[in-house]
């Protein structure tokens, strides 16, 4: 009887993370392809124009970045406290108040997908909030949380699979982290005659 052949399957982990930047930068690619706010031609749920005051109001609060930061930090909290409560079993009393938790971190997504669906619109028109693929997971996200916290007869098991989902949370970090500052590469040189204190000229790319 022929002994079975042994495979060895050897994972390069650089090409690992190639591909996953790649993907990353298609989205970046697909997020930021037209004009940068192609929705403010467009009236946000058929209801508040460009020139609306509340409209304008959502849009500066999302576009500003203490904001950004603000709900970055909050998702990382979540993902920590995520991460402790997998490895807690279902009756422990931590893993059960770390579970209560959810529910206000829950609260601040959906304020913060409520504001940028007034500030873009929801899903029909260019540059609305699910046209944007970063979105479209934050909004897979609370879906899932959502559910969640209505069971509806599912399996503990699938219930915790889909707590995992969460930690998608964690591509906004990628994303935030991928902003590169891009200095201008066909600056001439310095040379002894220009001051040292001459400022770079540099591009923040959103």
């Amino acid at each position: 009887m022929p002994e079975p052949v042994k495979t060895e399957v050897k994972i390069d982990p650089e090409k690992v993370v190639r591909l996953v930047m790649g993907d990353i930068e298609d989205i970046d690619e697909m997020a930021e392809s037209g004009s940068p706010d192609p929705s403010s031609q467009y009236a946000s749920l058929f209801i508040f124009k460009e020139d609306n005051g509340l409209r304008r109001k959502c849009k500066t609060i999302v576009t500003w970045t203490p904001f950004e930061y603000a709900i970055l930090l909050i998702i990382i909290i979540n993902c920590i406290i995520l991460g402790f409560g997998l490895y807690l079993p279902e009756e422990n009393e931590t893993g059960q108040l770390l579970e209560k938790t959810e529910i206000y971190f829950l609260i601040v997504f959906i304020v913060e997908m409520v504001l940028k669906v007034i500030a873009y619109g929801f899903a029909l028109h260019p540059g609305s909030y699910l046209r944007n693929p970063w979105n479209l997971i934050d909004f897979f996200v609370i879906i899932v949380g959502i559910v969640s916290f209505f069971p509806l007869g599912i399996e503990l098991s699938v219930l915790r699979m889909l707590r995992i989902v969460r930690l998608l949370r964690l591509f906004r970090l990628i994303k935030l982290l991928r902003r590169p500052i891009i200095i201008i590469q066909n600056e001439p040189p310095l040379t002894g005659d220009q001051p040292l204190d001459r400022p770079s000229t540099v591009i923040r790319k959103n």
